[in-house]
């Protein structure tokens, strides 16, 4: 059930506000704006990657932890 969930996590993420504080638009806006007076939005693109990359490898170890005690948990049940 744990990885199913953090698939839907991290889908959500995607798709989605995150924390109703940070969204895609505001990820990307902050990544782009300063490549505006360049014209090298290679690197603005890459860097919003980035976060989402991080965002996403947090969540996904965050779900390794839980994902360890509630085996654990359960492996103490049977």
């Amino acid at each position: 059930m744990v990885p199913g969930l953090l698939n839907n996590i991290i889908g959500i993420l995607k798709a989605t506000n995150l924390v109703s504080a940070i969204g895609v638009t505001e990820i990307m806006v902050a990544a782009l704006v300063p490549c505006q007076d360049t014209y090298s939005y290679l690197e603005g693109y890459l860097a919003a990657a980035l976060m989402y990359w991080i965002i996403g490898i947090v969540i996904e170890n965050i779900g390794h932890v839980i994902e360890k005690k509630t085996t654990s948990y359960i492996k103490r049940l049977v």
